[in-house]
């Protein structure tokens, strides 16, 4: 059978070697045509900062954004990834630069089969991967007002250069340089998001249901969270977090909004049975998408924001002041009835840093 696309930057790659015909994750062909298309400008941008010593937070940003759009599950449309190439191109405009290899067609000279040797390919989108993590580490911190002018340096530099590096313990070398910049990002998040929610508490974690309408909120953001809880309050609408958004109720300023009600079904992996059953809308703001599939009844219902997006979902977009409007969102659930219940109890969480020093120490009266 005729090879259509080739990604195996997930554990899901069909074969366990990668995905030649669809993605298992539920993208087709084209959609990663444009994404390996997108990747290639982004590394040509890179380039050009890298060799013109250009410091622009704006591009720096924006490549940070495009390599999370990239990660597995994030953004399905299609038509994003059109425009963020066409923002590339802008940048690039007053450089000079050879062009003529990155088109769609030829996507399997500038996508992962550019690298013919298997073991430094693999190594390489290796290390792609966890510049992925990374960015989104730091994208949600920007989110919060913080960002780390060093991170922004390497990434240029490991996406202007990783093409043209041929020595394997060379390319080993830098995926551990890639861990730890990983780790350096994760600690900006961090800081981002204890100085702005406080430091996670032990918490019991409501997973039942209520009885008012809710709203599902997914992903990793906390920032649009709050925006959310914000503009629901006093609203009549319960806000529920789903999968990795659990952490959210173990920040001290984040548990005082009332009508944060708990959290409503378990990995993303089951989304699909899940989904359908919560009745109210769904927002995702970031990775984990599972496509939907024709007859699922909760398409209507679903809303993406950030780097996330899918088509057929309703995109709600940020301000000039990065500041997003809920209100179609708030008002649909005030028309859906209240989820229906899948579990009973409460969960323990909040087992942060903090939290576990706290614990390692000789009186607990310090905490």
């Amino acid at each position: 059978m005729e090879q259509k696309m080739f990604c195996y930057q997930c554990q899901e790659a069909a074969g366990n070697i990668a995905c030649g015909i669809k993605g298992v994750c539920g993208k087709d062909d084209e959609l990663a045509h444009h994404m390996d298309l997108f990747k290639a400008y982004l590394k040509q941008l890179s380039k050009v900062i890298v060799e013109n010593n250009i410091v622009d937070k704006e591009i720096n940003q924006f490549i940070m954004n495009g390599l999370f759009k990239l990660i597995t599950n994030a953004n399905f449309e299609t038509a994003v990834f059109d425009n963020e190439i066409n923002k590339a191109k802008e940048y690039l405009k007053d450089f000079t630069y050879d062009s003529s290899q990155l088109t769609l067609e030829n996507w399997r000279n500038i996508g992962t089969l550019k690298e013919e040797n298997e073991d430094l390919r693999g190594v390489k989108e290796l290390i792609i991967t966890g510049l992925m993590g990374l960015c989104a580490y730091h994208s949600h911190a920007v989110n919060l007002g913080y960002s780390d002018d060093e991170l922004y340096e390497f990434v240029n530099k490991v996406l202007a250069t990783i093409d043209d590096i041929k020595n394997l313990e060379q390319l080993i070398t830098l995926v551990d340089q890639v861990g730890a910049k990983g780790v350096q990002a994760m600690a900006l998040l961090d800081k981002a998001n204890t100085e702005s929610f406080g430091n996670p508490e032990l918490s019991e974690v409501k997973i039942d249901a209520g009885t008012k309408p809710g709203i599902l909120v997914s992903g990793h953001d906390l920032e649009d969270l709050v925006q959310l809880l914000e503009q629901s309050k006093d609203s009549g609408v319960d806000i529920y977090t789903h999968s990795e958004m659990l952490p959210a109720h173990y920040y001290p300023k984040l548990k005082k909004y009332n009508h944060l009600y708990g959290n409503y079904g378990n990995s993303w992996a089951t989304q699909k049975e899940e989904f359908e059953k919560f009745n109210g809308p769904i927002l995702f703001t970031t990775n984990c998408i599972i496509p939907p599939n024709d007859n699922a009844t909760y398409r209507e219902r679903l809303y993406a924001t950030g780097n996330a997006n899918h088509p057929g979902f309703k995109y709600i977009k940020k301000d000039a002041h990065n500041k997003k409007d809920f209100t179609e969102l708030i008002e649909q659930a005030k028309t859906c009835q209240a989820p229906t219940e899948i579990e009973q109890g409460t969960i323990i969480g909040g087992f942060a840093h903090s939290q576990v020093f706290c614990f390692s120490r000789s009186s607990r009266r310090e905490c």
